[in-house]
């Protein structure tokens, strides 16, 4: 087998994988975007949680495609290499902040209902 044969492989796996968990996360995580969205991310704990894992699936799939094209892309420029590979690693590392920060945006809408209502 060829060795580009081999990375293309990998490429396309981790593309496939993902494209798919991104357009997952979206459509679980669409339902949220509400303008009482501090209360409705605590309702749905479940789907939050799982839109970030995904998310965080996407982030690590997005910083492999860069990684894998690099030997590839290296062959016939390799200030391209470097740059695409950077950009994709900070792509995914992007993603996987956000996974976090729904996270984070989960644990203060539950401190928000915990709260209640401020007084006047």
């Amino acid at each position: 087998m060829n060795v580009y044969q081999k990375f293309a492989r990998i490429t396309g796996i981790l593309l496939i994988i993902g494209t798919a968990a991104g357009i997952i996360s979206l459509s679980i995580l669409g339902s949220i975007n509400d303008p009482n969205y501090l209360i409705e991310i605590s309702t749905k704990e479940d789907q939050v949680l799982l839109g970030s894992f995904l998310q965080f699936i996407m982030g690590i799939a997005c910083a492999g495609i860069g990684i894998s094209l690099y030997p590839v892309v290296k062959e016939f420029s390799e200030g391209l290499a470097y740059g695409s590979g950077g950009f994709r690693i900070i792509e995914g590392m992007l993603h996987i902040v956000g996974a976090g920060i729904l996270i984070v945006l989960l644990v203060l809408s539950q401190e928000f209902i915990e709260s209640g209502t401020p007084g006047s």
